[in-house]
């Protein structure tokens, strides 16, 4: 869709739970650049909303004139009430990834390959668990969050990954520094985890009610040793051979 006020795609008010969506290609067309300019090219969220096991991407910030980049506006803003974003996807906006001005609770979710940043926060209390902040920048320089950082000052940020050096370890101690290598195929879009990526049982144990128990792609959690991030690898079957000695008679 395209709009000229807050949500490209979607305005979320009072209390729903939204499952299982694409959203995609959003578009807000405005020459307001200051703070109260529209927000949520995908989503503009103001109720008590959970976002669930659905992929944003495509969200888009232009001047009226069609061409220009308008205002960093998120392809999310979580702008009143209290929102749950868990084991979503977040990638390909114009305008940055998640925009929060409220209490925010997001699990498991990937925030990747965003023009501008991946997580902006302001004056609101975050929680961030299990989730990956990557590859999101602006004029070619990492700004994976802006304003304050992920949790902002009365939040947490649990295991969760992000680009070396883009956040602190002395802040944030359960961090994980990730790379390209660590997806299946970044180049292309394709953000599960490799074998051998670092996301891989690397988040920590959600024990929360009504934890999701399915990826973005439909495959199991585990329980324990969840992996960082909306995907979960997969590991293979263990085979076990062996021979039956053939006694004789």
């Amino acid at each position: 869709g395209t709009c000229g006020s807050h949500g490209g795609d979607i305005r979320a008010t009072g209390t729903v739970t939204i499952s299982g969506a694409v959203i995609e290609d959003g578009t807000i067309k405005s020459d307001d650049l200051s703070s109260n300019a529209p927000k949520g090219a995908n989503i503009y969220i103001d109720g008590n909303v959970k976002l669930i096991r659905s992929k944003l991407t495509g969200g888009t910030n232009l001047k009226n004139d069609g061409t220009t980049p308008g205002y960093e506006s998120g392809s999310i803003c979580m702008w009143s009430g209290t929102v749950l974003i868990d084991t979503c996807l977040v990638t390909g906006s114009n305008c940055g990834g998640i925009l929060s001005g409220t209490t925010g609770h997001v699990y498991g979710t990937t925030i990747v390959n965003n023009n501008a940043y991946g997580y902006w926060s302001w004056n609101a209390s975050q929680t961030l668990q299990n989730c990956v902040i990557f590859g999101n920048t602006k004029d070619g320089k990492l700004k994976e969050y802006a304003g304050n950082q992920p949790s902002g000052d009365n939040g947490s940020c649990i295991n969760c990954a992000v680009s070396e050096n883009s956040l602190s370890k002395d802040k944030y101690p359960t961090l994980t520094f990730v790379t390209e290598a660590d997806f299946v195929d970044y180049a292309n879009g394709d953000y599960r985890p490799g074998e051998t990526s670092k996301l891989v049982d690397a988040g920590a144990t959600d024990t929360r009610e009504g934890a999701q128990v399915l990826d973005l792609a439909g495959k199991a959690r585990l329980s324990e040793g969840i992996d960082i991030g909306c995907y979960e690898y997969q590991h293979s079957n263990m085979t076990v051979s062996f021979t039956v000695p053939v006694l004789e008679p």
